[in-house]
């Protein structure tokens, strides 16, 4: 069965969008700032790793695919920052905007559909749509537009021992119904 994929722009309401589905947690300028009296400072944890997955590295990711085979989800957070040249060819991301428990269950039941999924034109070097964590139990998998000779590269900090768990798409296949 095949699950069309129509790609959207990265934008505003597409980010909102997968805040609201608790997807992500977008890291944009203001977002996090904290009450502070005059002379003092503050500092709040976000979230903090499971000691299990070990501590933080800094990884450069640069994609030249187009195939999903990378369909996975992680049992802890990561953030990407997508920072970029601006001739680089296009970056999507497929996100599942089911948790791995929920998608696991409709894959099996054979009630998946194209609804379940969001694929994303994401956008390089912005301030407010580049920069987020990703929640752990979302699949996801990046792809490039097309294969080029400048393929897209960026950035993810994520536990130095972090998992990484293949979705089973058992006979589903996600087909790109059309290009931006």
């Amino acid at each position: 069965m095949n699950i069309n994929l129509n790609p959207v722009k990265c934008s505003e309401t597409v980010m909102q969008l997968l805040e609201k589905k608790e997807v992500i947690t977008r890291l944009r300028p203001g977002k996090h700032r904290l009450e502070v009296s005059e002379n003092t400072s503050r500092h709040e944890t976000l979230y903090a790793s499971q000691e299990k997955f070990g501590p933080h590295k800094l990884i450069c990711v640069t994609i030249n695919a187009q195939d999903f085979s990378r369909f996975l989800y992680h049992n802890d957070h990561e953030e990407f920052m997508l920072i970029d040249e601006i001739s680089a060819t296009p970056l999507y991301i497929l996100f599942s905007l089911l948790r791995e428990d929920d998608l696991n269950e409709k894959i099996n039941q054979n009630t998946l559909t194209s609804e379940d999924f969001l694929l994303v034109e994401m956008k390089s070097n912005d301030p407010n749509l580049s920069f987020f964590t990703m929640h752990k139990g979302f699949a996801h998998v990046e792809l490039c537009k097309e294969i080029s000779e400048k393929p897209p590269s960026f950035y993810v900090t994520e536990c130095r021992d972090i998992d990484e768990n293949i979705i089973d798409m058992k006979h589903y296949t996600f087909e790109l119904k059309e290009t931006l």
